[in-house]
Formats: structure tokens, C-alpha cells, sequence
């Protein structure tokens, strides 16, 4: 009988390599957030007459804030910026005063006379 053979072989080294390949999104929540509900009564100006003064839904809560941050409902998305969509000018009876959290209404154009459906964007 042969005496066994112990001796060790060794394997030859091979480099494994891996990969994986994925997507990374990056979504800006504040420009698909949605506003809640709010109300603007509706307003009636008599030419000559006092200025008329309501106050901008400045407080008004969006979903984002309501997720992200300290998620009080208003403050994640920053200060919100008022606009009136419009096709014709406002400017005769309506002035937005971001600063004074404020729409003024008066007027003194009788060309400003009629009735006007205004949408207040933010």
C-alpha cells in the first residue's frame, strides 16, 4: 500500500464581482402639495365708497407641511406667494397686500362697474 498523499492544493484565485443598478427620485412635496379648503366671502364695492378689506387665507394648511417638517400644516413650503388669475385687469377695484396679510378692495372707475369671478392662487 501507498502512503496517502496530504499535500494541499490550492485553487487558483478568481475575482467575483457584483452590481446592481437603481433609481434615485428627488420630489420637491411643496409642488404637488394641496391646499385645504378656504373661503373668500364675496365682496361688493360701491364707487366712491370706503376701501373694503379681507383678509388673505394666510393661514390656510397644505398637505406637505401637514407631513414634513414640524408638520404644523403651514410653514414646510415657506412663505406663500398670492396670485389672482386673471384675463382681465383687477387692478380698477383690487389691490393684494402680501405685506399686510391683506386683498383691498375700492374703486372709483365706473368703467370698473360689473361683476367679476376672481380666483386667488398661491
Amino acid at each position: 500500500m501507498y502512503p496517502k498523499d496530504y499535500t494541499m492544493k490550492v485553487a487558483e484565485a478568481v475575482e467575483v464581482t457584483s452590481s446592481q443598478s437603481f433609481t434615485i427620485t428627488v420630489e420637491d412635496p411643496c409642488e404637488t402639495t394641496e391646499l385645504d379648503d378656504f373661503t373668500i366671502n364675496d365682496v361688493l364695492i360701491s364707487l366712491q365708497g370706503e376701501v373694503d378689506i379681507r383678509p388673505l387665507p394666510l393661514s390656510v394648511a397644505d398637505s406637505a407641511s401637514k407631513n414634513y417638517g414640524n408638520k404644523d400644516g403651514t410653514t414646510f413650503c415657506g412663505k406663500r406667494i398670492y396670485t389672482i388669475d386673471q384675463l382681465i385687469s383687477y387692478s380698477e377695484f383690487l389691490t393684494v397686500n402680501e405685506a399686510a396679510g391683506q386683498m383691498e378692495f375700492q374703486s372709483s372707475q365706473t368703467n370698473a362697474v360689473g361683476q367679476y369671478t376672481v380666483q386667488i392662487s398661491t
